[in-house]
């Protein structure tokens, strides 16, 4: 979970961002919250509870995280603050995929069952139940998602991000919904 004046500064962006341009949602704090994605999967309701055991035994042997700034990006109408990949947040990635990935069960979302996607990203599926994991994984944080792709361009070459490295000092579990945004916050987990 971004600190608090992260999480904020990218609510501020999405809305101003939507004021100028139709977008598929709006980050705020509250329905649809700022985050940088480890590993996105979906699983049965019946591992909720073993999900957040073993992200709450993972957490108390993390300390806060440093993530540094990389670049403004958009894709498919998605703008983004993209941050550096480090060896330690590429070891934390793979250490919760780890973990949490036999908690799925081999469930794969529907949407992915007929993709035209690389190799590697069909292969990331088949294991993970995610295409852009382990090698093709890229920390960021989602501003919006606009309606109109071009646009998305010009906007993402207007932003000024603010801060050039941070510390993550929490990790959380939401509730996803559509266009990748977390929407409820489940469980909440201080780093040591």
């Amino acid at each position: 979970m971004p600190p608090a004046d992260v999480a904020k500064y990218v609510a501020k962006l999405s809305k101003e961002i939507s004021e100028k341009e139709k977008a598929y949602f709006i980050l705020d704090n509250k329905n649809f919250y700022p985050h940088i994605t480890i590993y996105t999967s979906e699983y049965p309701n019946c591992n909720i509870k073993k999900i957040l055991d073993k992200v709450e035994k993972i957490s108390k042997k993390l300390s806060g995280v440093k993530f540094k700034f990389k670049k403004i990006d958009d894709d498919y109408g998605y703008v983004g603050v993209v941050m550096h990949r480090s060896k330690e947040i590429r070891k934390i990635h793979e250490i919760i995929i780890s973990e949490l990935n036999p908690l799925r069960e081999g469930h794969i979302r529907e949407k992915f069952h007929n993709s035209d996607l690389s190799k590697e990203e069909k292969e990331n599926i088949q294991k993970y139940g995610y295409p852009n994991l382990i090698n093709l994984y890229s920390p960021h944080i989602t501003i919006t998602r606009l309606k109109n792709e071009k646009n998305a361009r010009e906007i993402s070459k207007e932003i000024k991000w603010f801060k050039k490295e941070f510390i993550l000092g929490k990790i959380g579990v939401y509730g996803m919904g559509e266009n990748g945004t977390c929407t409820e916050l489940i469980k909440e987990f201080k780093l040591r």
